[in-house]
């Protein structure tokens, strides 16, 4: 079934069927989205913003444009991103989002509620924290064409949990701007052929902290840079972090 400019107040009830949105305007749906194993589809370029507490089995699939919601509203056993599409996670609670995410298109956190991954992330497109958003990775985040993680603005940050693993793309695995913060509890992989094997500091300063023995490595050594557990690293304006290849000077144990 396909609704063009699909918006309202009222709960909609899936079934077994998937529910295409052709939203082509900005809208959103304030009530709750349930079925047993429909599923939802999001096409059209505008942002179609989903308000309620939704509960459905089957897929989530964007083809266009955005689809903004929460960890409560964004739902599925999966989610699929085609094109260019954009999902975003716009709360400011701490919640989880337990879906595979694939496709080629990308992710946004945004707002200042934690948003737990813990499935495996393989879309090629970004997957960005916006100023003042905080992202944990308990999955794993691999596939990305570009940067694997990109804490893109001020006071971001990313928790890579013990059972997590980034894996860049051609680029870096992680990239940090201004006053961002990593805590890596599981493994960071730079594989990237393109990159310069660094988890870039682009502005102001950055702290990694690298706990408990674990894993930031680049794909080329295939080795451990730094096992000092609770390692700060801090680098100023314009300066690229090589892990592995830390100047002394730049490196500050806790």
């Amino acid at each position: 079934t396909s609704v063009n400019q699909l918006t309202g107040t009222g709960g909609i009830l899936l079934g077994a069927n998937m529910l295409t949105a052709i939203n082509n305007a900005n809208g959103s749906i304030s009530g709750n989205i349930t079925g047993s194993s429909g599923g939802f589809t999001k096409s059209g370029g505008g942002n179609l913003t989903l308000n309620g507490v939704n509960n459905y089995a089957g897929s989530t699939i964007i083809n266009q444009g955005m689809l903004t919601g929460t960890t409560d509203s964004i739902s599925g056993s999966n989610i699929a991103l085609n094109g260019s599409s954009q999902l975003r996670y716009n709360q400011n609670f701490a919640g989880t989002a337990a879906q595979n995410i694939g496709g080629t298109g990308s992710v946004e956190v945004n707002n200042s509620g934690l948003v737990t991954f813990t499935g495996n992330l393989t879309h090629s497109g970004g997957l960005t924290a916006q100023a003042g958003s905080h992202l944990a990775i308990s999955g794993t985040r691999s596939g990305a064409a570009g940067v694997g993680i990109d804490l893109s603005g001020a006071g971001g940050s990313l928790a890579v949990n013990a059972s997590g693993s980034v894996v860049g793309g051609q680029f870096a695995a992680v990239q940090m701007a201004s006053a961002a913060d990593v805590i890596n509890l599981g493994s960071i992989t730079n594989a990237g052929p393109l990159g310069d094997g660094f988890v870039g500091v682009h502005q102001q300063m950055a702290t990694i902290e690298n706990r408990d023995r674990q894993q930031v490595h680049e794909a080329d050594a295939d080795r451990q840079a730094r096992d000092q557990p609770e390692l700060r690293i801090e680098q100023p304006n314009h300066q690229g972090l090589a892990i592995g290849r830390l100047l002394d000077d730049a490196v500050r144990h806790r």
